[in-house]
């Protein structure tokens, strides 16, 4: 099912069952909802690639206010072959993370999982707990070096108070919902830090439909606020949009326009998704030491 809190979010009065008209080329990236939208990353850049990475976007360079990029978990991130990187994301992970995974793969030997997932996000732990996934996965696997988290679109709605059983909701934006939101933001904080695993969190990118991005702004700015320092925080807002500061659906690419965004204004086409995975790879050394 594509809306990840149907039963709960509707006790709030809010509707959850709006399907985004997405339709992407390759990846699994479309299946995200309008109002509630599920969302797939796209992928990295690799500033270590020779190949069918040197598409370049205007705007790359320059992010926006929430998006000044952390000091923290500085660029260092080196990664070794023999090394591993755990995605972890919705349905905006799910179109970036296989770029990347095939490029860390061949160019460099370093194996990677993805448990991405779509309709998921931090709201909501009892239809999937990101927190506690993560947690497990890196005392699971210690070649885990590097965490990259791609959240937040299917995030903006009210959730059960988890200080008080029995049927009370945190209204989206209260101080007790971001509190509670910090939290867990937090809670994968110091896990990649227990496990002494590097952390690249992704921003929210723009969304077409004005509400959406209303609530992503809110969030893409609540996450950069809580992460600064902590980890490498990568906004990615005007990385697809042509340096804008608003939605685009479109970027010049060595001269020609080439379109970034499906028509539901949320997920990524194929070009999109590689832009934001050569961004991420850029953002990585890689130890080429024999």
């Amino acid at each position: 099912m594509d809306i990840v809190v149907a039963a709960e979010a509707q006790q709030e009065g809010k509707t959850v069952d709006h399907k985004a008209d997405s339709k992407t080329t390759t990846q699994t990236e479309e299946n995200g909802t309008a109002d509630k939208q599920t969302e797939k990353a796209t992928q990295v850049k690799s500033g270590k690639t020779t190949e069918a990475v040197t598409e370049k976007t205007v705007g790359e360079t320059s992010q926006e206010t929430s998006e000044e990029k952390s000091d923290a978990n500085p660029d260092n991130i080196t990664l070794s072959a023999g090394d591993r990187v755990f995605f972890a994301g919705d349905s905006l992970m799910q179109g970036v993370a296989p770029h990347m995974r095939k490029w860390l793969k061949s160019r460099y030997q370093i194996n990677s999982i993805d448990l991405s997932k779509q309709s998921t996000g931090l709201s909501y732990p009892s239809f999937f707990n990101w927190p506690e996934t993560i947690e497990k996965q890196l005392v699971k696997d210690s070649h885990i070096k590097l965490l990259i988290v791609f959240l937040g679109p299917n995030d903006p709605w009210a959730f059960p108070n988890p200080d008080k059983k029995g049927g009370t909701y945190l209204k989206f934006k209260s101080d007790g919902w971001e509190r509670v939101y910090r939290q867990r933001v937090d809670r994968i904080v110091q896990a990649a830090r227990k496990s002494k695993a590097k952390l690249i969190w992704l921003g929210i990118p723009y969304m077409k439909k004005r509400k959406l991005n209303r609530q992503m702004r809110y969030l893409d700015k609540l996450l950069a606020d809580e992460l600064k320092g902590k980890v490498l925080w990568l906004p990615t807002a005007k990385l697809l949009s042509g340096g804008r500061d608003r939605y685009h659906a479109s970027a010049k690419v060595n001269g020609k326009n080439v379109r970034m965004r499906s028509k539901d204004g949320i997920h990524f086409t194929i070009s999109g998704q590689k832009q934001i995975a050569k961004y991420i790879m850029e953002h990585i050394n890689f130890n080429q030491s024999e």
